[in-house]
């Protein structure tokens, strides 16, 4: 089972100077709006990145914001980094 540990966007940085070249997208979602029917009302951009040899996401990151006064102005945009780690636990 993979687990999402949330990192600081240094963490991320380190991460993505040493795996970077081998790192691709494996998830996106985009949802600049907020009104997707698949959202939850926030504007939102999602992006998981996996190692070339990998199936599973090593990192990713989600930005949110609010909408400003032109449909694309961002205010309060926030990033939050993570780093997907198996668990080492076998279900039962």
């Amino acid at each position: 089972m993979t687990r999402e540990i949330k990192i600081s966007v240094e963490v991320y940085a380190v991460l993505w100077a040493f795996f970077g070249k081998r790192l691709t997208a494996a998830e996106s979602y985009s949802n600049p709006s907020g009104d997707c029917p698949l959202g939850n009302g926030t504007p939102e951009m999602y992006t998981a990145f996996a190692l070339d040899d990998m199936q599973t996401p090593l990192l990713s990151v989600r930005t949110t914001w609010e909408r400003g006064e032109n449909e694309w102005d961002r205010v309060n945009e926030k990033s939050e980094y993570w780093l997907h780690a198996e668990d080492g636990h076998e279900s039962v």
